[in-house]
Formats: C-alpha cells, sequence, structure tokens
C-alpha cells in the first residue's frame, strides 16, 4: 500500500502522457485516476470528463470525478479563476489521499511548465521558492515525473505510442498570463536567447538551494514563534529580515496569496484581516492569529461586566478608557461605545436576515444585509459577520 499513487489527469496530452508511462512502471491495483470538472468551457469540460471516464474504463483503473461551480467560488472569494481552481483541485486531492490513503499524488507538470511558473512568480513579485519553478513536494508527497521532460519530448513519445488526448481551446486565450508567456514571450527569447531555457535550469537550480536555506531556518522558526493555543495559531511577529520569507512559506501553505501575505504583515492596525479557501489570518499587535473558517458556527454568547471573553468564538479584544483617544482613525476593525450606555449582559451572535441597526449620524434603522452590501463586504466574509447587542439592541 506505501505505493499507491493518485494521478491527476485533465484528458490533455500531458497528462494522458503521465498515465502511460505509470501504468508501463506500476501496477493496476496501486493507482487511481482523480479528474477535476471546472465547468469554465461548457460543452468542451462535460466532454473531458467523459474521454477521461472511457480511457479509465479502456485501461482499468480507478477513478474519481469532482466538479466545482468554478466561476461562482472565485467571485466570492474574489481571486482569479486560476487561483481559484488550483486551490480546489488541490484541497480536493489531498482529501483524497488521506481518505483512500494514497502514498503519493502525480501531476502531468513538466519543464517547459516550469519555467514558465519561474516568469509568472517573477512578474507577480516572490522570493526563492517561488522562482525555483515547479518542484516536487516530498512533505505532501507530491510527485511530478514528467519535470525532466520538455513540450516537445512529450509531444513525441504520444505520438510514438499512438495515445488520445483532448485538446483544451482555453490553452491559446491571451486573457491568461500563463499563455502569453507562452506564446509571446518565449518566442521573443528563443530568438534573443536560442536555448535559453537549458540556462534556466541552472537559475532555478540556484534559486531552489536558496529556498532550501530558508527551509532550514523555518522549522527553528516554527518551533519557537507559533503556538497553538484552542484551535488558534498565534504567531509571534519580530521584525527580523528573515521573517518575511519564512512566514510567505508558512502561510502560503495555507493558500493566502503573495499580496494577501504582505498587506497583512506591512499593515500597521490591529484587526487587519485576510481570508483564504480553508482559514482566516487576523493582525493583532505584533501577533498573527490563524484561524481554520467555521462556517457553521451559530449560538449567542454573553459578554459580563468582568469583560471576559475567553469563551467567544471570534477574537475580540475589549478595554475601558476614561475617554477616547484624540488621535483615533475609523476603521472597520476597532469600534468605541459609550461604557455608562452599555446594558449587561452584552451578547454577541451571527447577524441573520432582519436584523437591524441604527448607523452613526443616521436618524431611521438600516438592515445589516443592506449595511454588508454597501460595504462591499465579500459573500463569503458576510458568512462570518457578528453582531454585537446591548439590551437587544445592535
Amino acid at each position: 500500500m506505501k505505493n499507491r499513487i493518485l494521478i491527476a489527469i485533465s484528458g490533455g496530452l500531458d497528462s494522458m502522457v503521465l498515465l502511460h508511462r505509470l501504468l508501463s512502471e506500476h501496477q493496476i491495483e496501486d493507482l487511481a485516476v482523480a479528474h477535476c470538472n471546472f465547468k469554465l468551457r461548457g460543452k468542451e469540460s462535460d466532454e473531458d470528463e467523459r474521454f477521461v471516464v472511457k480511457a479509465c474504463e479502456l485501461y482499468g483503473v480507478k477513478y474519481y470525478l469532482r466538479s466545482f461551480r468554478t466561476e461562482e467560488i472565485a467571485d466570492q472569494r474574489k481571486l482569479s479563476i486560476q487561483e481559484t481552481a488550483r486551490n480546489l483541485r488541490y484541497k480536493w486531492f489531498f482529501e483524497l489521499q488521506q481518505e483512500e490513503q494514497f502514498h503519493h499524488i502525480a501531476t502531468a507538470h513538466h519543464f517547459d511548465d516550469s519555467v514558465e511558473t519561474f516568469f509568472i512568480n517573477l512578474l507577480r513579485g516572490t522570493g526563492p521558492s517561488g522562482l525555483s519553478g515547479i518542484r516536487e513536494d516530498s512533505s505532501r508527497g507530491l510527485i511530478r515525473p514528467l519535470l525532466g521532460m520538455t513540450k516537445v519530448e512529450i509531444r513525441t513519445y504520444a505520438e510514438k505510442h499512438e495515445l488520445d488526448w483532448r485538446e483544451d481551446s482555453s490553452n491559446r486565450s491571451k486573457k491568461y498570463l500563463r499563455n502569453r508567456i507562452r506564446y509571446e514571450l518565449f518566442p521573443l527569447m528563443e530568438d534573443i536567447r536560442p536555448g535559453f531555457r537549458k540556462a534556466m535550469k541552472q537559475n532555478m537550480l540556484v534559486q531552489s538551494q536558496m529556498s532550501d536555506l530558508i527551509d532550514e531556518l523555518y522549522e527553528g522558526y516554527l518551533t519557537e514563534h507559533v503556538k497553538e493555543n484552542n484551535g488558534v495559531l498565534r504567531i509571534a511577529l519580530l521584525g527580523t529580515a528573515q521573517e518575511k520569507p519564512i512566514l510567505h512559506k508558512y502561510l502560503s501553505g495555507y493558500s493566502f496569496s503573495h499580496t494577501q501575505i504582505e498587506n497583512i504583515l506591512d499593515s500597521q492596525h490591529s484587526g487587519k484581516q485576510a481570508f483564504s479557501s480553508s482559514h482566516t489570518i487576523t493582525r493583532q499587535g505584533s501577533e498573527l492569529l490563524l484561524n481554520p473558517l467555521k462556517d457553521e458556527i451559530s449560538g449567542v454568547w454573553n459578554i459580563d461586566e468582568d469583560l471576559d471573553l475567553s469563551h467567544l468564538p471570534i477574537n475580540i479584544q475589549m478595554t475601558v478608557l476614561d475617554s477616547r483617544p484624540q488621535d483615533f482613525k475609523e476603521n472597520r476593525s476597532e469600534l468605541f461605545l459609550d461604557y455608562q450606555l452599555l446594558k449587561f449582559p452584552l451578547t454577541v451572535r451571527k447577524w441573520k436576515e432582519g436584523d437591524s441597526f441604527i448607523p452613526l449620524g443616521m436618524s431611521g434603522h438600516k438592515k445589516v444585509s443592506d449595511y454588508l452590501i454597501d460595504s462591499k463586504v465579500p459573500l463569503e466574509e458576510k458568512k462570518r459577520v457578528f453582531v454585537l447587542e446591548s439590551n437587544g439592541e445592535i
């Protein structure tokens, strides 16, 4: 059971070559296929799925299928289609790996993909890990058997073995950065420096070695500065030179983007938040709080005059002040209340349809749902909005 492999198959050229190669090297009972239907190309997406099913039945390989409402989820999470698809894909793969006890997850990434990834990350801003191209991840069992092959070599293999595959029409679309790099930048680079891909192999190797050096610092940092308390990970911020690359590596493992991590680390405001597909991270002074998303939280929690907040399902701090600070600037994470007007116990609960309150400066009530819409709060965040009540009033 130790070498069971889950193979990620799209039905395209690369993945069909991967499937053929692994079938020639392993017993069928040790292999299974996972196919994602992202519902992005209408009938084409469904035809890809049918093609994969037919191929698996022909080879006698067990298969798993999953469909995603990718565009809807991307819109909710304010992420690109490609990033959303990647997050959904790997989340499902790792779930399958755990449930079905696969030792490896094999993807069809090849050398040209790795060079493209180098340039994508270079243009977006990244560290040594991102400039290493695509690598295997032994800690999670991710293997990429085709990384040593170029696209030309893969096509030659497929033609030699008379393999069938599906052509993805979106692979030619200029709206995707990867395609523009592949069809516009690479021909230009090849004209300027023939054989530039070979030089890239050395460049990526150097960056990979630098990334490995960061990894050595990484484990020691986590042991000393990341502590778990009641399901919440508390990360101490020191402001040292090596901290940023280490935290980028750590938080990207929870599906936070490079931009999200930069913004949260550069923020000077407590309460600054970012959301990934599985977690929320909150800046709290010189700490970061990492929480798993809990969409199903329900109930009502009381806050007594002693202001004990340890039992709450969310992170709140309350402090009694003599007066409002002169330099206070309004933001979404801080609120000043007149202590004398509060009726204890206060209550905390999830907002619900029909809730209303009187916004500052208004004489009439406004629905919470309308306020969230006007404030452009994303759908995923709306699910996690709580209200604070005093004497039944929000």
